[in-house]
């Protein structure tokens, strides 16, 4: 994985080609239909894999589907493209609809190197106007993975912090204000270097706090990392342990927003994120494993001032439980 850092760099590689994908909506025998250049696909009675390796015909037909948008009417098909083993091609994801897309590719990771931030979005204003790379973070939280033995058993952690759950709620404890449930910032917004413990960890966050979050990951195993109820912008990866002047590297211009990262062994990512969404939100590890046995934390993002802007308050006919029953809402 060493190697995939330094030997290998996409930003060095020239593409075979270049495929176009265009989403639309096209209405094809007067029903709504969903297409990508020209071409809304249709389930065939047989799975394609199975068809492709018995070599049966009449199930689909490669390149079924244009590399590019065509400008011809729009169809249904059993779509395939096809492709060689070792490819290294370009793919550009156009949109021209009034709505935002999301795109997944299965069997593959792959490297965003650019998009359009003048376009307008689907809301009112500009992307243009609210660019992350023009904003100073007002503090760096630095998230450092590990897998300590606590109490002989196997956990993994935060900063130190192994995550165990509690029997209240903690959404319910912040906002009927139970004590003794989990205590702010019980987890350091960086590696101390003291012993692993376990905690209901909880790290304290002001409402529209824009923040830069470092993962690093000082094992020998790759990392993926879920942030609940955000969009961020990852703007930077490297071997090795993250210091200030990485910042040099970061792409402050056209990075893109994900909910998910990956972190390389022995290497860190960096991400950027607009706390503008109150509430109690999960970080975890994406591997199930890890989160189950700690690896994971909340994040509290709080404005002490109560306004329905920012959060609606909870069901009157909310069930509770744990230390949360018998208490009245406010």
């Amino acid at each position: 994985m060493q190697q995939r850092l330094t030997s290998f760099h996409y930003g060095k590689i020239k593409p075979s080609r270049t495929i176009v994908l265009a989403n639309s909506a096209p209405i094809i025998k007067k029903k709504q239909r969903y297409a990508v250049n020209g071409v809304s696909y249709i389930n065939s009675g047989t799975p394609l894999k199975l068809a492709d390796y018995f070599n049966i015909s009449g199930v689909f037909s490669l390149n079924s589907i244009p590399s590019a948008p065509s400008g011809s009417g729009a169809k249904l098909a059993t779509s395939v493209m096809g492709a060689s083993l070792h490819e290294f091609i370009e793919v550009v994801f156009q949109n021209n609809e009034d709505t935002m897309q999301s795109w997944h590719l299965d069997g593959y990771d792959f490297w965003v190197v650019g998009w359009n931030l003048t376009a307008n979005a689907a809301r009112p204003n500009p992307q243009g106007s609210f660019h992350y790379g023009k904003i100073k973070p007002s503090r760096t939280i630095v998230l450092a993975n590990s897998a300590p033995i606590i109490k002989k058993k196997q956990r993994y952690a935060v900063n130190g912090v192994s995550y165990i759950n509690s029997d209240t709620p903690l959404k319910l404890a912040d906002y009927l204000n139970i004590s003794g449930v989990f205590s702010l910032n019980s987890i350091p917004s960086a590696p101390s270097g003291s012993g692993a413990k376990l905690a209901t960890s909880v790290m304290g966050a002001s409402l529209h706090e824009f923040i830069e979050v470092v993962f690093q990951n000082n094992e020998d195993t790759l990392q993926s990392w879920h942030l609940d109820g955000y969009d961020f912008w990852v703007v930077g990866f490297g071997s090795g342990q993250w210091t200030e002047a990485s910042r040099k590297t970061y792409n402050l211009v056209d990075a893109l927003t994900r909910h998910t990262t990956q972190v390389y062994p022995k290497s860190w990512t960096a991400i950027l994120v607009s706390l503008d969404n109150q509430g109690m939100w999960n970080i975890r590890s994406a591997i199930w494993g890890r989160q189950y046995l700690g690896q994971q934390f909340y994040l509290r993002v709080y404005n002490p001032t109560p306004s329905l802007a920012n959060e609606y308050n909870i069901p009157s006919n909310a069930l509770v439980c744990g230390k949360a029953v018998g208490h009245r809402h406010p």
